[in-house]
């Protein structure tokens, strides 16, 4: 599907004659537009111009008193080859027919089609918009660039761009491809957060402009002013919650912790004390089920970050029953899970619950002094220590995480 089209700037034509012995045997050009991605711009212009120049060099014949010239011809083939065989794009030349005459190793791997050449550009791509764009090539002036959503071998977001290249009655359109996917996903999760930030900003803010015009309507009204500053500073301690979370996630994603023997045991044991009287006010009961030094190379301060959350959100969306933590060893690894007996996460959430401000249940979260950003920590923690978590849950039964971290064994040096 043809996500959009693009009205491209006034393009700079950029070229470099090729002559050996005397003759030209082709020439590089292109055109840059005025706003590309630094690889699309670079490396489209390497690879296009490359091909461009290594079809001149091979459809043109040289001499047979030249062969000199013909071998250098050849040669230039091959570095341009090699070039295009060692770019992250996917190229394709076809012919007026849409015969593949030539695709680098990153276009057959990206339509899982080895063996390209000879084949159909339509049987290999497998998308309508595509080849319609690719027919849509212009002979000369802009190339042509759009960006589409692919289906084939797996859904994909693509930047594409091609143009023609003539040479007496033959003619040859060039197709680059350059996967994006990754980046419009990081795009949307970019956007979110910034929506997100704002509104949660937002509505304490409001609450507490609301609460203080009132204050001062009537300052008199001793009744007034008593409850609703006890609303502000609340207001204010959500806040701040946010902000130091936000600043916690920061420093997750961006800084490598400071490592060294980490204790999951005696850190579960110490969380378990610390949130007992949280748990018991709700008639919970917190059980610890752990191996004696469940240790594995880490930052005690993020690690402690991480079981605290855990807890805190099973005795949180608890109403009866208990909340489970075990510590267990294995070959390589070291275990951490966090079982409640609560409501359960619907299955359609259980993707998402890691996104930052993503709250399946948003009214309860903020009554429970939630921010949005306790799983997302937890998840850059444990990633930046090498470990992977993850979460199962029934409706009504409970939910389970399960946090996964290599293994430090006793006396193991702790650079290994």
């Amino acid at each position: 599907m043809r996500k959009r089209a693009k009205t491209n700037p006034v393009p700079k034509p950029w070229g470099l004659g090729a002559i050996g012995g005397g003759v030209v045997l082709g020439a590089l050009g292109a055109f840059v537009p005025a706003a590309q991605s630094p690889l699309w711009l670079g490396a489209g212009l390497l690879s296009g111009a490359g091909i461009a120049l290594t079809a001149q060099a091979r459809r043109r014949p040289a001499p047979v008193a030249d062969l000199d010239l013909r071998e250098r011809a050849l040669q230039v083939d091959r570095e341009y080859a090699g070039l295009a065989d060692g770019l992250d794009l996917a190229i394709f030349e076809v012919t007026e027919g849409g015969l593949i005459v030539f695709a680098n190793p990153r276009a057959e791997g990206m339509f899982q089609s080895y063996g390209a050449v000879g084949r159909n550009l339509a049987d290999v791509v497998q998308s309508p918009d595509l080849i319609q764009f690719v027919s849509e090539a212009p002979q000369e002036g802009v190339p042509l660039d759009d960006e589409f959503s692919l289906d084939h071998p797996r859904a994909r977001t693509v930047l594409a761009r091609t143009w023609q290249e003539s040479e007496d009655d033959s003619h040859r359109t060039y197709l680059i491809l350059e996967d994006v996917t990754e980046l419009r996903r990081l795009e949307r999760i970019r956007r979110d957060f910034v929506a997100n930030v704002s509104h949660e900003l937002r509505t304490p803010l409001t609450t507490i402009r609301t609460m203080t015009e009132t204050i001062a309507d009537d300052p008199d009204d001793v009744e007034v002013r008593t409850r609703f500053l006890g609303r502000i500073v609340s207001e204010v301690d959500r806040l701040t919650a946010i902000s130091d979370d936000l600043l916690t996630l920061a420093k997750a994603e961006s800084q490598e912790p400071n490592l060294g023997r980490v204790d999951l045991s005696e850190l579960c044991q110490n969380t378990v004390l610390q949130l007992q009287t949280k748990a018991a006010a709700k008639n919970l009961t917190i059980r610890l089920e752990a191996v004696p030094q469940g240790s594995t190379l880490g930052n005690e301060a993020q690690l402690t970050q991480v079981i605290y959350n855990l807890v805190d959100n099973a005795v949180n969306y608890t109403s009866e029953g208990e909340v489970v933590v075990r510590v267990e060893e294995g070959p390589q690894e070291v275990t951490l899970s966090v079982t409640d007996t609560g409501m359960g996460i619907p299955a359609e959430h259980l993707d998402r619950i890691f996104e930052r401000f993503y709250r399946v249940d948003k009214g309860r979260s903020r009554a429970t002094g939630g921010t949005g950003l306790g799983l997302a920590i937890v998840r850059h923690i444990v990633e930046s220590h090498q470990g992977s978590i993850q979460v199962t849950s029934e409706e009504g039964r409970g939910t389970t995480f399960t946090v996964n971290l290599p293994r430090l064994f006793p006396f193991q040096p702790l650079s290994d």
